[in-house]
């Protein structure tokens, strides 16, 4: 079974990204689709909509990395997936 890879993009804000992509997982999971939603936006309206706001912010309290954080580290080469603790 191959997955399907869906891409939302748009440079414009208030477009509606957040919202679609939200409404698609959602249907998609009620189809019982296996469904991955990845939110880079640095806002995390995203993360936000889909873990609830009692959970954001027990996970942002505990310092739970939101994805831009782990990609930016990467970029600088401050984290390499190849890296293991000795």
């Amino acid at each position: 079974m191959s997955a399907i890879i869906t891409s939302i993009i748009n440079w414009k804000g208030g477009v509606g990204k957040t919202t679609l992509a939200h409404h698609l997982g959602t249907g998609l999971t009620y189809r019982r689709k296996r469904t991955l939603l990845v939110d880079l936006d640095p806002q995390c309206n995203l993360s936000y909509l889909s873990v609830g706001a009692a959970n954001h912010l027990i996970m942002t309290r505990q310092g739970t990395p939101a994805i831009h954080t782990v990609l930016k580290a990467f970029s600088n080469n401050s984290l390499s997936p190849l890296k293991t603790s000795s």
